[in-house]
């Protein structure tokens, strides 16, 4: 692991970890997790395989989480959408960021409460081959 300091477009310090070849970067607001090509090329092709699957465990998921609040039945039902609509997109993400040799980025800040985390396709000098 490699710790070394750089700065933002914006002009804030940054922290950049590299751990193999993936690299966490992480700055006063937010961090950002960009997965290297091969692992995004793999987790996309395993995705394309067991498609269903991932499909019904993030279903699943989804369910459970929304249930556990002990909201109401009207709110369980708009959680369980939402949830599904975000598992479908981060599924979404991963197969074109690896169809495309692209790196996944995983962006989230400091207070989840605040914006939730985002997956995106990347190729910025952060996106390592792996």
């Amino acid at each position: 692991m490699r710790l070394v300091a750089s700065s933002d477009p914006y002009g804030e310090d940054v922290d950049v970890v590299t751990t193999g070849s993936s690299v966490y970067t992480c700055g006063v607001i937010s961090c950002s997790y960009y997965i290297n090509r091969q692992a995004t090329k793999s987790a996309a092709e395993y995705i394309e395989r067991h498609e269903n699957t991932a499909n019904v465990a993030l279903a699943g998921i989804a369910t459970g989480a929304c249930v556990a609040t002990g909201a109401g039945s009207a709110a369980v039902g708009v959680c369980i959408t939402a949830a599904n609509a975000a598992a479908a997109y981060v599924l979404d993400e991963i197969k074109s960021a690896g169809e495309r040799g692209q790196c996944l980025r995983l962006h989230y800040y400091h207070y989840p409460a605040l914006l939730p985390a985002t997956p995106a396709a990347d190729t910025s000098g952060y996106c390592q081959n792996g």
